[in-house]
């Protein structure tokens, strides 16, 4: 069942809409108007690097691609709406996303699996509450 059309031209299936967190939750709503939402569970790529653009086209061409194509402000804008409307300690949102050691490895680079594994395995063990708190709130959500 399509809903509708989100309101972004695609020039291919991510540029500039990376993370449908809005749309998710309209389609969400559209579909069970009745039911609280219990928990979202958003998984990102990975934190870009800030880096100098240069002064030559190809440094800005792909900081221009890396801008387009980061699923971050999203999932920031969409996080902050949810604690002004819920408070900071809500448990029905949850963004995982390895903030460190990814920064250089593009989403087509499937060989960088030993770093991706590194890097994660770090991220899990820093952020394990937030992991336990989200399975928590799967196992028992309490909606919003």
């Amino acid at each position: 069942m399509v809903i509708g059309k989100p309101p972004i031209s695609y020039v291919d299936g991510g540029l500039g809409y990376n993370n449908p967190i809005l749309p998710l939750i309209d389609e969400a709503r559209h579909l069970w108007p009745n039911r609280d939402i219990g928990c979202i569970v958003s998984v990102g790529s990975g934190i870009l690097l800030s880096k100098d653009i240069g002064s030559s086209l190809v440094p800005l061409f792909d900081s221009l691609k890396a801008i387009a194509t980061d699923s971050e402000k999203a999932a920031e804008e969409f996080r902050e709406d949810i604690r002004a409307k819920h408070g900071v300690n809500q448990k029905v949102y949850f963004r995982l996303n390895v903030q460190h050691g990814l920064e250089q490895v593009g989403l087509e680079e499937w060989n960088e699996t030993e770093r991706i594994f590194v890097a994660t395995r770090d991220y899990t063990r820093r952020e394990w509450a937030q992991i336990d708190a989200c399975a928590s709130q799967l196992h028992n959500p309490t909606g919003m």
